[in-house]
């Protein structure tokens, strides 16, 4: 009798406490792999946000050291006068750029037609164009052929991006 008491005091405590443990050791043992697996994708994933605002804070800095008088279009003027270009229509447009970083940019935009030039000049002009120190890129490109001519008839459309000085 003592001995059945025994077996079933042992399969209580089985039934009560060591079933239910092995069975949330194994649950464990599933799910913390995947939980690691996930705290280490959020881990790069936040290492790349860092790197973003890292570079995002870069780029605002560069932009805040811009020479504040930089003039794009005398400047592209200059260049053109130094390869003897001829600039046939010149467009110009400014524009803000509201973004969700709490910064307000300002994009200028030269839009300039060139004819009756060689593919030399035209790369002369391009590399000339001042970009150390401000943020300047020639945002298209159009080249056509002129015919019965090696001569080219280009239109561009070039930016230079800075911070507003005074945001609404």
């Amino acid at each position: 009798m003592s001995g059945c008491v025994i077996f079933i005091g042992l399969c209580c405590i089985y039934a009560l406490w060591i079933k239910p443990l092995s069975t949330r050791l194994n649950t464990l043992e599933r799910i913390v792999p995947e939980k690691a697996a996930l705290f280490d994708q959020l881990l790069s994933k936040h290492q790349q946000i860092l790197d973003l605002q890292d570079n995002l804070n870069r780029i605002n800095q560069n932009l805040a050291d811009q020479p504040q008088n930089f003039d794009l279009l005398s400047a592209l003027e200059n260049i053109a006068q130094q390869n003897r270009l001829t600039i046939y229509n010149v467009q110009s447009k400014t524009s803000d750029i509201y973004t969700p970083l709490d910064r307000t940019y300002a994009e200028t935009l030269i839009t300039l037609e060139m004819r009756d030039i060689t593919l030399e000049h035209l790369v002369g002009f391009l590399a000339k164009i001042p970009t150390e120190n401000t943020f300047i890129r020639v945002k298209n490109l159009d080249i056509k052929t002129m015919p019965n001519s090696k001569l080219l008839e280009s239109n561009m459309i070039i930016s230079h991006l800075r911070l507003k000085t005074n945001p609404l």
